[in-house]
């Protein structure tokens, strides 16, 4: 796989990106510069919500970092909180907070059904 050179916008499935940080391990939300996650379950319920209502999760960026000759991964630069709410609720991490939909409310991921996840 070749690197890319520049900047690109790209889309994601949340089961996707999920999967390519925790099982393949192309991106790395812990580089040195980036800070612990500090936002409470509420703050993580909103990205969800944002997504599924406003179907938008604010930009995140990632610089491409070679680690052998043919691989690389994605070290976060910004959105490192924002992609960690997605993954820990993924992980059945926190218990989704806000109302809205009614059907998550107070429910972790692995208690949706399959149609919802």
């Amino acid at each position: 796989m070749a690197l890319v050179s520049m900047w690109q916008r790209a889309s994601m499935s949340f089961i996707n990106f999920a999967r390519d940080c925790l099982k393949e391990g192309l991106y790395n939300l812990d580089p040195e510069h980036q800070r612990d996650v500090v936002h409470d379950d509420l703050w993580k319920s909103g990205i969800i919500h944002s997504a599924l209502v406003f179907h938008d999760v604010p930009a995140v960026y990632f610089h491409i970092v070679p680690c052998s000759n043919e691989m690389y991964v994605h070290d976060s630069l910004d959105g490192k909180q924002r992609c960690s709410a997605i993954i820990q609720y993924m992980c059945d991490g926190y218990r989704y907070k806000c109302n809205d939909p009614a059907y998550m409310h107070n429910k972790l991921y692995s208690e949706l059904e399959p149609v919802q996840q």
